[in-house]
């Protein structure tokens, strides 16, 4: 029994020793317990990314058979993204029609396809109108699917910002109208129908070890410095209000980079993850490729606008996982 004991300790010596001569020059080492043959998914854990480079191109796995043989695992990166398929046609402007001051407009569907959402291209700058959409198989007979939507765009020398889709539960009719009412006759190039089909990520939130608010003097531009406690994937960001006006930002979306000594104390240098728009009409969501952070920041140009009162901000990230494929048994690290 000693020299079985003696054995099996010397055996499990030899695959520490083994493994770490695979390995040398790296930093880092984590044992895999439960691979088995066959295909294995291995969910990363958050403290594991400060340790790895950003396209994760310095990982191994790496294992020692039964026979002492060295192994090397192939796997893929799963990094989980959202994705949406979304399917575009063009759509016949049949009729345009005015009565008083409502304009109709009918759009044919000669396809007959699903859709669940309605793309206008409209050619007028700074409007603020609500629209009524409805379906018809005959063009007699209406219902309704939108009462009351609203488009709108803005651009003026601060902001350049247009919300002109309709997003509607999927229908099948052979006709579309869209009605307008406004002063003058809209200018209505063309129009999109359009059905969409979303996928959405396996996601992880993080807890911010603190979220800072901050508005220059002048209130043009307010900062949500926000911290975590490691460096994780980060690639959403979801920003809510208390505010209930109507709103239109330009946001920029920040990681730490680097921090400097410089004369004048630290220098924190931060690079772009997104440029977008934070507006009332559209949820605050925003998703972006993957980028390991500790120290995020959201810049929010406001202009002659008054500062907005936040409610929530949180992060996360899509979930990673290595794919790994075991063709015999063995011990597995990472």
């Amino acid at each position: 029994m000693m020299q079985q004991t003696k054995f099996s300790l010397l055996f499990l010596a030899l695959i520490s020793i083994n493994v770490f001569a695979q390995t040398a020059g790296y930093h880092y080492r984590m044992e895999l317990p439960d691979m088995r043959k066959g295909w294995n998914s291995i969910e990363l854990p958050n403290h594991f990314y400060a340790k790895v480079k950003d396209d994760l191109s310095d990982i191994r796995i790496v294992g020692i058979s039964e026979f002492n043989d060295t192994l090397e695992v192939p796997f893929l990166i799963e990094d989980n993204p959202e994705t949406v398929q979304k399917k575009r046609v063009y759509c016949d402007i049949i009729n345009k029609v005015r009565r008083g001051n409502k304009y109709f407009y009918t759009l044919e569907n000669d396809t007959w396809k699903k859709i669940n959402s309605l793309e206008l291209d409209i050619d007028d700058d700074n409007f603020d109108w609500r629209v009524k959409l409805e379906g018809s198989n005959d063009q007699n007979r209406w219902y309704t699917i939108l009462n009351s939507a609203r488009i709108l765009s803005i651009t003026n020398s601060d902001v350049a910002y247009s919300y002109t889709t309709l997003n509607f539960s999927t229908s099948q009719y052979g006709f579309y109208r869209v009605t307008i009412e406004n002063d003058y006759e809209p200018i209505l190039n063309r129009a999109y129908f359009i059905l969409k089909s979303r996928k959405s990520p396996e996601l992880q939130y993080y807890e911010p070890t603190s979220v800072t608010i901050a508005n220059e003097a002048d209130h043009s531009t307010t900062v949500v410095d926000i911290e975590l406690s490691e460096e994780v994937p980060v690639s959403r960001i979801e920003l809510s209000v208390k505010d209930d006006f109507d709103y239109y930002r330009s946001i920029e979306i920040q990681k730490l980079e680097d921090s400097v000594q410089t004369p004048d104390g630290m220098r924190a240098y931060f690079t772009d993850l997104q440029e977008n728009t934070f507006s009332s009409l559209e949820p605050g969501n925003f998703t972006f490729s993957y980028a390991f952070a500790s120290h995020i920041q959201v810049v929010l140009k406001n202009h002659d606008n008054a500062p907005l009162n936040f409610d929530k901000v949180k992060v996360g990230g899509n979930k990673i996982y290595l794919m790994a494929r075991v063709d015999q048994p063995g011990s597995f690290f990472l």
